[in-house]
């Protein structure tokens, strides 16, 4: 999550995005991974047994394992981004409601680790280790007829990060936002990240990504997001867990976004919510251009 996340996904991201980038899960650790989650108890005891009964604030979980991914994407082989976007859905118009404190764009310079789990030998710990983080990611795109802020899920979206190392795909394919609330979010982010050789371009790990940011504001212009990233490999079988907590401050309160990556955001926006029968929701200027 060291990539700088601009993509308005409240990671990616973030991000962001959010952020931002978590290839730092894979085993060569190009970059490091600071994402961050809240928990009831973020004290740990070593064991398996003390990770299985860790619940995410608000009661929300990461899946016990995922689905393995395509043969071509195991270590070894020849990386191409088709690899990834083959059989994704392009051209998604989908979008979600979010509270006002948090659209804008925000700023954040590090995380504190707080918590890592390695499902392979059942040894936990609680570094409270200080990362640098520093991302800026971007939250809501629209106003409805209300004034109420929607963000624009753009996904599937690839980032590529370069290092001394090897180079690096991160590749988002959804974004789900799970509950949210006058004082709270909590959005959910699935993503494949790619450690790649510099010169051949052959893949030297894959790791599946979950991450689940919760995020509050505890003072106006400010916000605490504690993320979860569970990482899982190639075959979906999960490897291992951090959580953390990120302070980020609005550096640019909320404005609307109308052309995003060559896209037309206004139209885009009123077909949501007339396809999801919120009709008196759409801005008055484009009910007008409906009819």
């Amino acid at each position: 999550m060291t990539r700088l996340h601009t993509i308005g996904l409240g990671l990616v991201a973030l991000l962001m995005v959010s952020a931002a980038s978590n290839a730092a899960c894979a085993a060569q650790d190009v970059t490091p991974d600071t994402s961050t989650h809240s928990m009831g108890s973020d004290t740990t005891s070593g064991g398996a047994g003390a990770s299985q009964t860790k619940v995410l604030q608000g009661g929300v979980n990461h899946a016990e394992e995922l689905p393995g991914l395509d043969d071509a994407l195991q270590v070894g082989q020849v990386y191409s981004d088709d690899l990834l976007l083959k059989g994704s859905t392009q051209g998604n118009n989908d979008w979600f409601y979010i509270p006002p404190w948090y659209g804008g764009v925000r700023h954040a310079e590090d995380a504190m680790i707080i918590y890592r789990y390695d499902y392979q030998t059942g040894s936990s710990s609680s570094p409270m280790q200080r990362q640098l983080n520093r991302q800026n990611s971007r939250s809501g795109y629209q106003r409805d007829r209300n004034g109420g802020i929607w963000d624009y899920k753009h996904v599937p979206t690839i980032q590529h990060v370069e290092s001394d190392l090897c180079n690096a795909v991160l590749y988002l394919k959804r974004v789900t936002p799970i509950s949210g609330s006058d004082d709270r979010i909590v959005i959910k982010y699935d993503e494949v990240s790619i450690s790649l050789d510099k010169r051949s371009n052959k893949i030297l790990d894959v790791v599946q990504q979950e991450q689940i940011n919760t995020t509050t504001s505890p003072m106006p212009g400010v916000l605490r997001i504690d993320v979860s990233v569970k990482c899982f490999g190639w075959d979906g079988k999960p490897k291992r867990q951090e959580q953390s907590v990120m302070m980020a401050n609005i550096v640019k309160p909320f404005e609307q976004i109308d052309q995003f990556e060559g896209k037309d955001l206004r139209p885009l926006f009123r077909d949501y919510l007339m396809s999801h029968h919120l009709e008196n929701l759409v801005p008055l200027d484009l009910e007008k251009k409906a009819q």
